[in-house]
């Protein structure tokens, strides 16, 4: 199932209708749920404005934008609206209260791996414009949730109630896909293809950058494994994840000269801190902390090795 993409216009209406679709999916139980329960309407209304805003259709609004896939511009119109969500969030319903700062960052932390796990999605999709890489892609991250649900709540829910909330998160990508591919090719018109090509470069996994994906990975599941809720884990763990981000979307060998030298000095601290605790968890940072240099070294040995092909695609 391909869908061929070579010109701006068929750019401009796929990030449309893909968009369009992603907020019907959202907006839909919400307006359901304003006629038929008795929440209050500037809830609905509030959750409305930020729906736009939200991961994935703030990426397919990116690219009607910008009209071709250019993933460093997308990155930022991402970080936007993972902003903007969070902002509005915290203006329209916690507005005159009392918000702890943790409570912030996490929030901040959980809608921005949300980000670059749907953008690197559409990385994959785009660099062989099959509608199945999309669906693979988007059924993975439903895979990961899952997975973290059962890691955060098995001791709360049962196997059947995780499997059930999965399964809502499985049907809002289901729709999505499925109403977007509907709405493309009804925006779609036979001369499209003929308008002014997009001459565009998307990146390809690099084996160099296996450490930073890793870093992505572990840090997906930081919930289950920091402890304590504290604004600086979560202050660690959202640094983190930026640094993570930028080794994916702005890879280069300084980026793990400089990884390598922060692992270096997390590890001293965390040897520091096993010292005075003796705790597992300070073991089990040791640990970590020597994987990720591991992985570092793999990544410098294989940048260094690297032959002379390019390591992106043109279209």
């Amino acid at each position: 199932m391909e869908l061929t993409l070579q010109t701006k216009k068929e750019y401009q209406k796929f990030g449309l209708a893909f968009g369009l679709a992603a907020i019907l999916v959202q907006s839909f139980p919400l307006i359901y749920g304003a006629f038929t329960t008795n929440v209050a309407a500037t809830s609905v209304i509030g959750k409305l404005i930020i729906v736009p805003f939200s991961t994935p259709a703030i990426l397919f609004i990116g690219l009607a934008i910008l009209k071709s896939y250019k993933e460093k511009a997308l990155f930022w119109i991402g970080l936007l609206g993972v902003w903007m969500s969070v902002i509005l969030n915290l203006y329209i319903f916690y507005g005159g209260q009392e918000v702890l700062l943790e409570t912030i960052l996490n929030s901040i932390t959980r809608k921005g791996m949300a980000m670059i796990l749907s953008l690197l999605v559409l990385r994959y999709f785009f660099q062989k414009n099959n509608f199945i890489h999309l669906i693979i892609g988007f059924m993975a991250i439903v895979v990961l949730a899952t997975l973290n649900s059962f890691l955060l709540y098995s001791e709360k829910l049962t196997a059947t109630e995780i499997l059930e909330q999965s399964l809502w998160g499985g049907l809002f990508y289901v729709f999505t896909l499925g109403i977007g591919y509907i709405l493309f090719k009804i925006f779609i018109g036979n001369d499209d293809h003929e308008g002014e090509k997009v001459e565009e470069e998307i990146p390809t996994f690099s084996p160099s950058q296996l450490v930073f994906y890793f870093m992505l990975l572990g840090l997906y599941f930081a919930d289950f494994w920091k402890g304590g809720m504290s604004w600086q884990a979560e202050m660690n763990i959202l640094f983190q994840m930026v640094f993570a981000i930028i080794g994916i979307v702005y890879f280069s060998k300084n980026i793990i000269t400089i990884g390598m030298a922060l692992t270096l000095v997390s590890l001293i601290g965390r040897i520091v801190a096993f010292y005075q605790t003796n705790s597992a968890e300070a073991a089990f940072g040791i640990g970590f902390s020597l994987l990720v240099l591991g992985l570092f070294e793999f990544s410098r040995r294989s940048e260094n090795k690297s032959n002379k092909s390019p390591r992106v695609k043109t279209k």
